[in-house]
């Protein structure tokens, strides 16, 4: 059984997927690197990737494969008030400023 490992690409803007062997061989996924826009952090589990940029949160399906198709995006910012958390949390001056006052 195969595992699919994703890895943000140099610039920031693909995904490489890779299927992992049991001996821990790599083999690129068919279509990969995926063109995505900035990747600022991933999250994974067993059916889902989960892409965040500074503002939205982005899921993507992982197919038997390993490929992966968007099917989801949410404007996370929008429930941050003083836009504070989430992706592209304040940074810590912002943060002293806006967030915890």
């Amino acid at each position: 059984m195969s595992t699919y490992p994703a890895i943000p690409a140099a610039t920031a803007y693909e995904i490489n997927a890779f299927a992992a062997a049991s001996n821990g061989k790599l083999t690129p996924v068919s279509g990969s690197p995926f063109r995505v826009g900035y990747v600022g952090s991933m999250a994974v589990n067993a059916k889902y990737l989960f892409v965040s940029d500074t503002v939205y949160i982005y899921t993507f399906a992982i197919a038997s494969d390993g490929a992966i198709k968007q099917v989801a995006s949410i404007n996370a910012q929008q429930f941050n008030s003083g836009q504070c958390g989430g992706p592209g949390a304040c940074s810590s001056t912002k943060l002293a400023q806006t967030c915890m006052t």
